[in-house]
């Protein structure tokens, strides 16, 4: 009987769309955590704002995401929270301030953390936009990213020379638009090193191996794959946005922090040797104001990355790994079965 139970509560939290929107927020600020209830409802979210975690009670936490500002009393309290929350749960982190090593480390602390964003930076529409990435899906393409209104250009890419015809193409876009010379060379070479990922390191056979793994990278920019490479670019004067999207869906979220923490811990970083793409998703990581990966398993990979051209400095200010809850046919992979 219990076992029964337990199957008709998790159908039905599946199917019952209240709970499925159910969102807890958490702040010792309580001004600030007003600011966080407000950004979720405009998600979608029922939301339940608490300032301790006493207030919550010890029970399983009955919710389809948790927002986390990690601020005074709560700065310890993630690893707790996140088994605290169901599996099919996810976990949004709100950090005090700018800090690529402690972002890494509270996405590798659970599978269930979807993404982290900086408070110092933060405004309301940014945790909006990443709750409704995690509440609803439909997570591709850049539109979800830049103002209504800004024209997105967009590009295939099949080999290395278009490769290279697309980076001058987006950086004459860059100059035109008056993207000062120390942003477009940033996002010159972020786009480099996802276009390289998505070219060579993408590509897997039908059995999950990457079809470049053996073939040295110099010998790699000869070949072409039949599957092109999307490449999406837009700019409203304060932000540069520019994604790349394979068609393969292999890029694992175990991997990229993998990677970037060997970066920032290690003292031999990743070489850029056969197969490894180390040191390009940390350049990216380090040099960009947003990077985002949105995944369909098997079906395509998106890799998105902004940049603040008003910011006085390059600092990361939201990271994710996203996956993408509406199926190949376009239907909600997780609504309500008939």
């Amino acid at each position: 009987p219990a076992r029964k139970f337990q199957k008709y509560a998790a159908l039905r939290y599946i199917q019952d769309p209240m709970l499925a929107r159910r969102v807890i927020a958490l702040s010792v600020d309580k001004a600030f955590g007003k600011v966080m209830a407000t950004a979720l409802r405009a998600a979608g979210g029922v939301v339940e704002l608490h300032s301790t975690i006493e207030a919550m009670g010890t029970a399983e936490l009955q919710a389809a995401l948790l927002v986390v500002h990690l601020d005074g009393a709560l700065a310890s309290s993630l690893e707790d929270l996140a088994l605290r929350l169901r599996d099919d749960a996810r976990l949004i982190v709100i950090l005090p301030t700018h800090a690529l090593p402690q972002a890494v480390d509270a996405m590798k602390m659970s599978d269930k953390i979807a993404g982290v964003l900086v408070q110092t930076e933060m405004r309301p529409g940014e945790l909006a936009a990443m709750a409704t990435r995690v509440l609803a899906g439909d997570i591709f393409g850049l539109e979800k990213l830049v103002p209504w209104g800004t024209r997105i250009y967009s590009t295939l890419v099949g080999d290395y020379q278009e490769k290279s015809l697309c980076i001058a193409q987006l950086m004459e876009f860059a100059e035109l638009m008056g993207v000062r010379r120390k942003y477009r060379d940033n996002i010159e070479r972020c786009l480099d090193e996802m276009l390289m990922n998505a070219l060579y390191d993408a590509p897997v056979d039908e059995h999950g191996k990457p079809v470049f793994a053996e073939i040295p990278t110099k010998s790699r920019i000869g070949l072409r794959m039949e599957q092109k490479v999307v490449v999406q670019y837009a700019c409203d004067g304060r932000v540069f946005a520019m994604s790349v999207r394979d068609s393969f869906g292999a890029l694992e979220r175990g991997t990229i922090l993998r990677y970037l923490y060997k970066c920032l811990h290690s003292e031999q970083q990743i070489d850029r040797k056969t197969g490894g793409a180390g040191l390009g998703l940390y350049f990216i990581a380090s040099s960009a104001s947003r990077f985002l990966i949105n995944v369909l398993p098997g079906v395509a990979t998106e890799c998105v990355v902004t940049h603040d051209l008003e910011a006085p400095k390059v600092e990361l200010e939201a990271f994710g790994y996203f996956q993408e809850k509406i199926d190949a046919a376009g239907r909600l992979a997780a609504g309500p079965s008939r």
